[in-house]
């Protein structure tokens, strides 16, 4: 299944920082099979609700590929007043109605969702260069979204502060956070040690290149890939499996 939003969305690749979608309180556990999630929905759980609908856009943890009830669960603990739930909604709506709930999560102080409709405006070819000029104080608020949260001990939004240091250049992001590739690489080591999926996949995208205060070290960016990759990361799979062909094809074993 494609998300109407996959461009922005797979470069989220990660486990959602829950305490950025729900602000300073403790951060609660999400189910970790759909039965669970299913089950916790049908009691009212919120979180469960969006839960599920993550498995089910997914098609993982034991749940079906069906994006319509994945809407309909994530509306369900949007109407709850879960910023996680708005989110999923707007992951799984039409890009009009996305927009819209992706404010609404960002409203909410999700940053993540913040992030994603940054990109979606910055991106979008068919606004004005005035118009996606709009994304920026979008992208700083996911950042102080992101900071706050890291504060307050949530490994996952630290990794999600780091990656916007890490990718300020590529992104186009300077005006609001500078690059800084090492400060960045230092915070995915402890993500990665944290078992932060995303925090590993970058790591390993990090020895690969040769980023950051790492240096270039093929094993050990296959290993942080293949670390992703168990801890359920797809992009993780994808690229230690590329990595590993590549250098098959120059001939060489890692």
């Amino acid at each position: 299944m494609k998300f109407i939003f996959a461009a922005v969305a797979s470069s989220l690749c990660i486990s959602s920082p829950l305490s950025v979608a729900y602000g300073a309180e403790k951060k609660p556990q999400k189910p970790k099979t759909f039965a669970a999630a299913e089950k916790g929905c049908d009691k009212g759980d919120l979180l469960a609700c969006a839960t599920a609908a993550e498995y089910l856009a997914y098609g993982e943890n034991g749940a079906p590929e069906d994006n319509d009830r994945a809407r309909e669960l994530a509306t369900k603990a949007c109407d709850g007043g879960l910023a996680l739930g708005c989110r999923w909604q707007a992951r799984t709506s039409n890009s009009d109605e996305g927009k819209v709930l992706f404010m609404k999560a960002c409203d909410m102080n999700d940053g993540e969702a913040c992030w994603m409709l940054a990109g979606i405006i910055k991106n979008d070819a068919y606004l004005s260069s005035e118009d996606r000029a709009k994304a920026m104080p979008l992208f700083k608020r996911a950042l102080d979204l992101f900071a706050a949260a890291c504060k307050e001990g949530d490994i996952g939004s630290c990794v999600l502060e780091a990656d916007m240091y890490y990718h300020a250049g590529r992104d186009g992001l300077t005006e609001v956070v500078p690059e800084d590739r090492e400060r960045a690489t230092k915070v995915f080591e402890t993500g990665c040690k944290k078992n932060d999926s995303h925090a590993c996949w970058l790591l390993g995208h990090a020895y690969e290149f040769g980023h950051g205060h790492v240096g270039q070290n093929d094993k050990k960016a296959k290993a942080s890939y293949d670390k992703a990759c168990k801890l359920g990361n797809s992009l993780g799979c994808e690229s230690r499996d590329d990595l590993v062909k590549e250098r098959r094809e120059q001939g060489i074993i890692i």
